[in-house]
């Protein structure tokens, strides 16, 4: 009897020695935490749908095009039509930027769920215990591997969009003083008798619709800001990918919890919520 039990006691002691790890392993409800941290910080940023910046080219185009028709710009109203042409052709690039900006975002978040739920699908326990398989620390690093590729390839996106708008927001800002110039040029042409007075209304209209340059310049160096804010953001997430990564690549046993699955899963859900959102915001809808 003493001999069966001694028999049991090592039979469980070996058991408990090669399935699980001595030292408790969190990296996948670290991975979820930051997961689910990063994007919902990139979530509540404020960025504009792309066909809400093809919209501010249009009305770079209106303004252009009511300028040159006027008798009052006769002398003075060529170079600010012709920038304001210019704004909207980079303005139509930057819309552009951003339609590639949500097509490839969206895929990307929908490539770093399926990984997730790989993972998910990897450590799922049978009749409740999860016993480690041949090479899941190389698959779990395999996975991440892939959603690093994918950040990577997220902020050469933001970073695509950000440089576009730099180069519309530097013209606007080159050229303010010479809309000013121009426009007081235009209103002594009229003062000075040369052109009929009835056109200092264009003059008027002119300095209104001009205001719009300011606003879609605001807009646009705000969008810019987020882009900053979001490229940091993926930076961070990224190096606390690779430090997920390092750490499976020092263990060697481990286990998985149901806190562990619990983490797991909440980031797929929540990361589902936000690349419908996202999507949503891609679409300039109401969130």
């Amino acid at each position: 009897m003493k001999g069966l039990i001694s028999t049991l006691v090592l039979i469980l002691a070996v058991v408990f020695w090669f399935v699980y790890p001595r030292d408790k392993i969190l990296f996948f409800q670290k991975f979820s935490i930051t997961t689910n941290d990063s994007f919902e910080e990139i979530n509540k940023l404020s960025l504009p749908a792309a066909n809400t910046i093809m919209e501010h080219s249009i009305a770079f185009r209106k303004v252009a095009n009511m300028i040159q028709r006027s008798p009052a710009f006769e002398f003075h109203g060529c170079q600010i039509s012709m920038e304001l042409r210019k704004f909207e052709r980079k303005t139509v690039i930057v819309g552009n930027t951003l339609i590639e900006f949500y097509n490839g975002g969206s895929k990307i978040y929908k490539s770093i769920n399926e990984e997730i739920e790989n993972i998910i699908n990897r450590v799922n326990p049978i009749f409740f215990i999860y016993s480690q398989k041949e090479n899941d620390l190389k698959y779990f690093d395999e996975r991440l591997n892939i959603m690093i590729k994918k950040i990577k390839e997220f902020k050469e996106l933001t970073e695509k969009g950000w440089n576009s708008i730099i180069d519309v927001v530097d013209i606007i800002n080159n050229n303010e003083n010479n809309f000013e110039d121009n426009l007081k040029g235009a209103q002594d042409f009229i003062n000075n008798k040369e052109c009929d007075s009835k056109y200092m209304a264009d003059i008027t209209k002119a300095k209104r619709e001009l205001e719009i340059v300011n606003h879609i310049s605001n807009h646009l160096n705000n969008t810019k800001g987020n882009l900053v804010k979001m490229r940091d953001i993926l930076n961070i997430y990224e190096v606390d990918l690779l430090n997920v990564s390092d750490e499976i690549k020092r263990v060697s046993k481990f286990q998985v919890t149901r806190e562990d699955l619990k983490h797991l899963r909440l980031a797929v859900d929540i990361l589902k919520e936000i690349h419908f959102k996202f999507i949503r915001k891609s679409l300039n809808c109401t969130l």
